[in-house]
């Protein structure tokens, strides 16, 4: 394996750990701290942290799904979040705090995004770094 042509392989796995480990602590804080009211999660919405943290993680395989989800989720909750939807009842909140680290996401993720190499197998796993 050349270096070169998998150096951004190295990105993706610096996204997945930073955000994996960044969405996994806000998630699971939300459950065992009180935060102060503008940076509280609703329980689903926490879940939710904590789930895509793991996947980031913890599922290396599925890293660059992992910096395509975040991609999405971060630019729509950012653009959702500054057109002034607060909240989504019973689900999710959104607020300033949140709606600036969802936009620092969605655009370094659609930077990655942009940066990778078209794939010839969409079904091959990705390689992990030795």
């Amino acid at each position: 394996m050349e270096p070169e042509k998998h150096h951004h392989l190295n990105w993706i796995t610096l996204f997945s750990w930073i955000a994996g480990t960044l969405f996994l602590a806000y998630g699971m804080l939300n459950f065992f701290m009180d935060a102060p009211v503008d940076l509280r999660l609703k329980p689903f919405h926490a879940s939710l942290h904590a789930l895509l943290g793991c996947v980031g993680l913890f599922l290396p395989r599925y890293r660059r799904t992992f910096l395509m989800t975040m991609t999405v989720i971060g630019l729509a909750c950012s653009i959702i979040g500054f057109a002034g939807v607060t909240a989504v009842p019973g689900l999710l909140t959104l607020n300033a705090p949140l709606n600036y680290g969802y936009a620092v996401i969605g655009i370094i993720g659609l930077l990655l995004v942009v940066s990778l190499p078209a794939q010839k197998n969409r079904d091959a796993p990705v390689i992990p770094l030795q």
